[in-house]
């Protein structure tokens, strides 16, 4: 395993969309990593998923350390993030890890579920940056951050065994979402908002 960032590390200004990002390994930051130089991050309608870190962020980790004057915006909105882990017996943050205090996050419209850890925060673990965001599905692991109208019932894939991580009909997620989070397309490149509201997720259901 790589020391950051298995599957993708990312620093500067970045906008990411639409990948799936699975079965990587790295000490931290399994599938993506948010590195030391980052300054202005946009990830959208990924999916990251199977990853597995040792230390923290399985699915995903931010810096753990400032260096100079770079401070951290990322914004992370229409994803799906699950069945990450962390390995370490005291290792956090299976699904998100959020280091350093010079870091202001914001998530919407998000998926963060069933990630796991040995320790505990298994789903979200923020150590100091600044967290918000509303409209998210946090389901089966637990987190430190407090987010608005957080669904925690389950997000009922279409078939999670096999990672066919399209919403069923039934999901509680179709038309949840925030619809002030600017992301007019989905993962597939269709539209969102064919219903009355986007859909908490990657993908948008295109028939109701």
């Amino acid at each position: 395993a790589v020391n950051h960032g298995g599957g993708v590390s990312l620093e500067g200004i970045v906008v990411m969309n639409a990948n799936e990002i699975y079965a990587n390994q790295a000490n931290i930051g399994g599938g993506v990593y948010v590195n030391t130089y980052a300054t202005d991050i946009t990830l959208q309608n990924n999916a990251i998923y199977q990853n597995q870190a040792i230390f923290n962020g399985g699915g995903l980790a931010t810096r753990t350390f400032m260096q100079g004057n770079y401070y951290l915006t990322l914004n992370i909105w229409h994803n799906t993030i699950v069945s990450n882990v962390v390995t370490g017996t005291t290792s956090t943050g299976g699904g998100l890890y959020f280091g350093e205090s010079n870091q202001t996050v914001q998530i919407s419209n998000t998926i963060v579920a069933s990630n796991t850890a040995n320790s505990t925060l298994a789903g979200i673990n923020n150590k100091q940056a600044a967290v918000s965001g509303s409209n998210n599905n946090v389901f089966n692991n637990d987190t430190n951050v407090t987010l608005n109208n957080t669904i925690t019932s389950a997000p009922q894939f279409a078939d999670l065994a096999s990672f066919d991580l399209r919403l069923s009909a039934a999901s509680p997620l179709i038309d949840a979402g925030d619809p002030s989070v600017p992301v007019t397309a989905d993962l597939t490149g269709q539209r969102r908002y064919c219903g009355t509201r986007s859909e908490e997720h990657t993908s948008e259901l295109q028939s109701h």
